[in-house]
């Protein structure tokens, strides 16, 4: 479930500590926030700033980052010398960087031209999620049936040219998909590794949920001014206007999920009734869908959705007011709609990173045949009706994440 801020995939921190590995004497267990990286004995000490380049990112084919040729240039957890590696750890002299000229916590992805690896499914989702031509077309061809229904004219719009001139003569301002909604906070968690201090804080209870492994799925409902709601439906990053909007899936026969989701679930008298009974303005559902999604790692006979947040929020009232795990899934749960699974809702941080990481290991709740992605923590709501939350990814699972995709080649 990745926030309005762009991840930063490379930034300047401080190495907090090194370990020896037995039994190999060219390296050391190099330990960055809460990252523990293996590296070449001797590169780096206790309390040098270094550039980390966190996992499941790709480096450009430049000089610097040469040694990773065989490996495509891409950064993932791997297993060696008996321990997990998670990230790569870089001098500033490797980088030909003055390190005077950087802060630590400083953001280093463009800089050295970091992206995101993909997988296949993501550069699928990102295709499809575009404003392309045959969204626009697909507006025309509902006021123009008879043209579209011509041979001709169908041999024709197989030409890019003809495509242009028909939306060129055709086409109106409102074919353009409508965007986002600016008053949707997109999810993503922190991972616990980049935010180890959080461990110092012994005053707050958690509500630990398990993560779930599926495409990222918001719904909404907005009151009108002059009566009704409004509904909306989105994926992570774009509203999705009917359910003849393309996603990957719709192409492998599946139909517009997202949409699939709310008819099942009848979300939007679902949510239009919750807006009514607490007089609210916006009412948001976000969570995620799973089953013919991500290669059906829960092996789902039907897709399903978990919701994982509610949200009440109104712009002129200026707030966005969340509600924990267990309230949300009271707020639902009469409505017949499924929600994360809840481990643990009075859990107190442990001391150390690698305490958090056993625990992220184990079964998923949802099909317990299957590894579970990892889990998410939640604090029980502060005054500000915010919580404090973070992700923590099980090991096991990303490592057999890379090597999947490593056998995919992508």
């Amino acid at each position: 479930m990745e926030s309005p801020n762009k991840r930063k995939l490379a930034h300047v921190e401080q190495v907090v500590g090194i370990e020896q590995i037995p039994n190999y004497d060219r390296v050391e267990y190099v330990s960055v926030l809460g990252w523990k990286v293996i590296q070449a004995k001797d590169t780096v000490k206790v309390g040098d700033k270094v550039v980390y380049i966190e996992i499941d990112s790709q480096t450009p084919p430049t000089e610097p980052f040469a040694f990773l040729e065989n490996k495509k240039y891409r950064v993932r957890s791997l297993k060696m010398c008996g321990v997990i590696s998670q990230g790569l750890i870089m001098t500033f002299d490797a980088l030909g960087l003055n390190p005077d000229k950087y802060e630590i916590g400083d953001d280093m992805t463009k800089v050295l031209g970091i992206t995101k690896i993909e997988t296949q499914e993501e550069k699928d989702l990102i295709k499809a999620e575009k404003v392309n031509q045959n969204a626009i077309l697909t507006s025309i061809r509902s006021r123009h049936k008879k043209a579209f229904a011509q041979k001709w004219f169908k041999k024709m719009l197989q030409k890019e040219w003809f495509k242009r001139f028909i939306i060129v003569i055709w086409g109106r301002k409102k074919d353009k998909p409508r965007q986002f909604p600016h008053f949707i906070v997109k999810t993503d968690e922190t991972r616990i590794e980049n935010m180890p201090q959080i461990l110092a804080d012994k005053e707050h209870l958690y509500i630990v949920t398990e993560k779930i492994d599926g495409t990222s799925t918001t719904f909404a409902v907005r009151r009108k001014q002059f009566g009704g709601y409004e509904f909306i439906v989105c994926s992570r990053n774009v509203r999705q206007a009917d359910i003849d909007q393309e996603t990957f899936w719709s192409e492998k026969g599946s139909g517009n999920v997202y949409w699939d989701m709310a008819k099942k679930y009848n979300i939007k008298n679902v949510l239009i009734d919750i807006a009514k009974k607490y007089d609210q303005e916006v009412v948001i559902l976000q969570g995620e869908t799973i089953g013919n999604v991500q290669g059906n790692p829960y092996k789902l006979k039907e897709n399903e959705f978990y919701g994982y947040n509610l949200i009440f929020t109104n712009a002129v009232k200026s707030f966005y007011n969340k509600f924990d795990p267990i309230q949300a899934r009271a707020m639902v749960a009469s409505y017949n709609i499924n929600w994360v699974p809840i481990l643990d809702d009075n859990f107190r941080l442990p001391d150390t990173i690698e305490e958090m990481k056993i625990m992220a290991e184990g079964k998923s709740k949802i099909n317990p045949a299957v590894q579970r992605e990892g889990l998410v923590y939640r604090s029980h709501l502060l005054e500000n009706k915010d919580y404090i939350s973070f992700k923590n990814v099980s090991n096991s699972f990303l490592l057999k994440k890379g090597r999947a995709e490593e056998k995919a080649g992508e």
